[in-house]
């Protein structure tokens, strides 16, 4: 009976010695044809991989640690020579990028563009007003990016009574100044720098300032005497908007009469959680009722969009009021209350009472 064995790869048969065959494969550690490498494991990421071809940027395959391999090591055609995808926000700064931060926010020196974000770049970024391309005064657009631009603010003012806004009452003896103040604001409301203020004859009811830089201003006429030292009366506050153009304010000072100031938030009346206006679908605005204590069948409402928070009431003769506070729905049905706010008064001439803040319960949350 014949005898055979394979020994390390070898057949021996009938004392005769053949060599065993076996199929070419990738991992066998020899470099077979159609093979670029073979380093005799079947693993990536070690420089050959499973389908023994060369781990390299530019082979035109996306190997363990590529995000991108375009078959060739050219940078600015979306893969860079570094395999790595060329995007704004990669972390990279790819060809035809100043900068790149690894995000895609404005406002953090490098914008979403990939630009530096910088006064003088001749890109209007955020926190500037203008951006002239240089970093120089006198040309409209200053070393800050802040607009160089003026304008002008034309007040007209006058005092009447509650009952006649519309007939100018003479200016109190001893009051002969109106000071025109305005006070420049960012666009979140802080005020920027500190008050202009003009002075005019109380009698001319109209004054134009003296021209400013352009932005937006928190402007109120003061009644006072010709020192400043004494003040009869200051009108409501106007925002005015100086941002490209001259504009104008009309103003009355109600010497019998006043305002309430008052802010407001809503919360669940069976959860007591904080709402937003938003979560809260009915509502169609907050209504601030005002009844005269002594005649209660007069009364004043005035109604607020929910989101402002808060806001002045027109205005109201000297008196003493019960105030309500309500959130209303689309058909002006009450969907929650406030507290009752008893003997709040009004007293002129146009001065504002803050009734604080208060919490409005809407029903059913």
């Amino acid at each position: 009976m014949s005898r055979y064995a394979w020994l390390w790869g070898f057949l021996v048969l009938g004392g005769c010695i053949f060599e065993a065959s076996s199929e070419p494969a990738c991992g066998d550690a020899v470099l077979d044809p159609g093979e670029l490498c073979d380093d005799g494991n079947t693993a990536n990421g070690d420089g050959c991989s499973s389908a023994c071809t060369t781990e390299i940027c530019g082979n035109g395959i996306v190997d363990a640690g590529e995000q991108c391999d375009d078959g060739n090591a050219a940078n600015g055609d979306g893969c860079s020579s570094a395999c790595t995808t060329e995007i704004c926000g990669n972390g990279i700064v790819d060809a035809g990028e100043r900068c790149d931060d690894g995000n895609a926010v404005n406002g953090d020196g490098c914008s979403v563009t990939c630009g530096t974000e910088s006064c003088g770049n001749a890109v209007v970024e955020p926190g500037e007003e203008c951006d002239d391309g240089n970093v120089d005064a006198g040309d409209g657009c200053s070393a800050s990016c802040e607009s160089e631009a003026e304008y002008a603010t034309t007040v007209r003012w006058s005092i009447a009574t509650v009952d006649a806004p519309g007939v100018p009452l003479p200016c109190p003896t001893g009051f002969d100044t109106a000071a025109i103040h305005s006070q420049r604001v960012g666009s979140d409301g802080t005020p920027v720098g500190p008050p202009l203020v003009d002075l005019f004859d109380c009698d001319d009811l109209e004054g134009t300032i003296v021209p400013v830089l352009a932005g937006r201003y928190l402007t109120h006429v003061a009644i006072t005497d010709a020192t400043l030292a004494a003040t009869y009366a200051t009108s409501t506050s106007a925002l005015v908007d100086l941002t490209s153009s001259n504009a104008t304010m009309t103003t009355t000072i109600f010497e019998d009469g006043g305002y309430f100031a008052v802010a407001w938030a809503l919360v669940g009346a069976s959860s007591n959680s904080a709402l937003t206006c938003a979560q809260v679908a009915d509502i169609d605005g907050v209504s601030v009722l005002s009844t005269d204590v002594a005649g209660p069948t007069s009364f004043f409402e005035d109604i607020f969009a929910c989101e402002d928070g808060g806001g002045l009431t027109a205005v109201l003769p000297e008196a003493t009021y019960t105030v309500a506070i309500s959130a209303l729905d689309g058909d002006g049905a009450a969907i929650g209350e406030g507290p009752v706010l008893t003997s709040r008064v009004i007293q002129g001439p146009n001065r504002v009472t803050d009734l604080g803040a208060v919490t409005v319960a809407i029903d059913g949350l």
